[in-house]
């Protein structure tokens, strides 16, 4: 498929970025309804995996540059990224035992 418009090459590329932000707006909305048990395990899960997936970024970043990793794009690791988070919540459910 070749689109040759401009803008309507970028009203494609940005066309998901409503459902991601709806999806953030239901993830707040279902943070909210939580005790305040629950959504301090979820908020400090989250506070691990933050700088965890930017070092994930990072490494992968520094290996494509040095030549590894070329065939790999984000679309293929954030699915890892992603999934980083789980043990971070284990790690934040044991905090609070």
């Amino acid at each position: 498929l070749s689109i040759a418009s401009g803008p309507l090459r970028f009203l494609l590329a940005v066309s998901p970025l409503p459902f991601f932000f709806l999806f953030i707006f239901a993830e707040f909305r279902w943070i909210r309804e939580q005790d305040e048990f629950h959504r301090r395990v979820f908020l400090d899960s989250l506070a691990i995996a933050f700088p965890m997936v930017i070092a994930e970024a990072v490494t992968l970043d520094a290996l494509q540059s040095a030549g590894f990793l070329t065939g790999f794009g984000i679309g293929e690791i954030w699915p890892f990224m992603a999934l980083s988070w789980v043990p971070c919540l284990w790690i934040a459910l044991r905090r609070y035992r």
